[in-house]
């Protein structure tokens, strides 16, 4: 399998496209406008703390407090305490602040590092001989977690992962300053992705990015991957990843002939409907025929729930099937593929009612409402202009874009429009327009 990152960078936005065998199979984003995000590890300080609701608010930036629940462990904290704290959950309304703890984790593909905890654990699904090399390893570092997901070849990569994930922590503690310490980058969160394969390229747009990658990659001493300069044309335009994201935006997916997808998602849970018609009608043996087209159906569904990063409660209505040997077929086929997902998903299997369900865990936002965002339109706006017009451009270019837009623009202090000879046209438009 050939795997090749592209990655596109503005001032205000970051994406990491995956592809497999030039298949778009992932998207990484880091959007700058949400200032307060999942997993990222903070210094604050704790300015009040309440019984009555058994937690402390705790401030990480200026202006911004997020709450902090009681445990056995924490209760001697007081007001004005310093402490390091990971963001667990975000705001998901204007009055709903953002949920801390600090119990701080790293997290990777196979190992989960929890420097403040004083056990290690192993996952039950590990083999002896190498459950026993790991605890050599472990020897004497403390707050390991090694997940099911880790397999015998991983050992040889085991200690320096380890090594780089414990001095990352030494570094972050050298902080005295109350704020942002630490935020999982979108390129070394790609390449943990796939610890389990082998990268062959990472393209670039500007050369800009290049010591970027390269800067990322020395955390990986082990791989051998070969950075390229995309030169002239956008690299997101030119292996095609631009259209494969606008397609993201529909709720409906043709499987196969007279087989469809239909998605239903907010943040708190998903529902992918299986449409298949009258397609049992040409099988005699209907309940082989549904068992079999189920499977083929998992794989895509799988890449979508990846792809377009659903997480939460995940439900899955599939061809109904009474055989309780298909059943069970289907949802181990399910567990299999998640193994491979550096997000914890617990498939748990059907419902009363034939429903497959399955959850997930939340490491970015959900795909379909950022692309919705002024982020995207941005960033949009920047990538078409480089595309079409390259960065040395004479004649003026004129953009239609709302007020909304370019003030969020003007704040975000976009450089890259800078290379650009823009005149901007105010106008009612969703979504900014290159006039040619």
């Amino acid at each position: 399998m050939s795997i090749e990152l592209f990655v596109s960078s503005t001032s205000f936005l970051q994406m990491v496209g995956q592809l497999e065998n030039s298949v778009l199979s992932r998207l990484f984003i880091n959007n700058s406008f949400t200032n307060i995000k999942l997993n990222q590890i903070y210094y604050g300080k704790i300015v009040e703390k309440s019984p009555q609701l058994a937690c402390f608010f705790v401030e990480i930036m200026s202006g911004t407090v997020c709450l902090l629940k009681f445990h056995k462990n924490n209760l001697s904290l007081t007001v004005g305490s310093k402490i390091f704290v990971q963001v667990i959950k975000e705001a998901t309304l204007p009055k709903k602040m953002p949920v801390v703890s600090d119990d701080i984790t790293f997290y990777g593909y196979f190992l989960n590092y929890k420097p403040l905890s004083n056990h290690n654990i192993i996952s039950k699904n590990i083999a002896l001989p190498e459950k026993q090399e790991i605890l050599n390893l472990l020897q004497d570092i403390k707050g390991c977690v090694v997940r099911s997901s880790f397999k015998r070849k991983f050992i040889v990569h085991f200690k320096t992962e380890l090594e780089k994930i414990c001095n990352l922590w030494k570094n972050i503690q050298l902080t005295d300053k109350i704020g942002l310490v630490y935020e999982l980058d979108n390129l070394y969160y790609a390449i943990l992705c796939n610890s389990k394969s082998t990268i062959d390229s990472i393209f670039v747009d500007d050369r800009k990015l290049i010591n970027y990658v390269k800067e990322i990659l020395s955390h990986f001493p082990h791989l051998e991957i070969e950075v390229v300069f995309n030169h002239q044309e956008n690299i997101f335009f030119d292996c095609g990843i631009n259209d494969d994201i606008e397609s993201l935006k529909e709720n409906t997916l043709d499987v196969m002939e007279g087989v469809q997808l239909h998605f239903i998602s907010n943040h708190a849970f998903t529902y992918i409907d299986v449409d298949y018609n009258d397609i049992l009608g040409n099988y005699s043996n209907k309940e082989e025929a549904s068992f079999k087209i189920n499977l083929q159906i998992l794989s895509v569904i799988y890449k979508q729930i990846i792809l377009r990063n659903y997480s939460g409660q995940i439900l899955v209505d599939l061809l109904k099937m009474k055989n309780k040997q298909y059943n069970n077929n289907v949802v181990k086929k399910f567990q299999d593929m998640f193994a491979l997902d550096v997000n914890k998903t617990s498939v748990l299997g059907f419902s009363h009612l034939g429903i497959l369900e399955c959850s997930r865990q939340k490491t970015q936002d959900f795909l379909g409402v950022f692309l919705q965002s002024d982020a995207y339109k941005l960033f949009n706006l920047i990538i078409n202009l480089r595309y079409i017009y390259g960065t040395n451009l004479l004649a003026k270019v004129k953009v239609r874009i709302n007020t909304k837009l370019l003030e969020l623009l003007q704040k975000k202090g976009a450089k890259d429009i800078e290379s650009f000879s823009v005149e901007f046209i105010i106008d009612d438009v969703d979504i900014p327009k290159i006039i040619v």
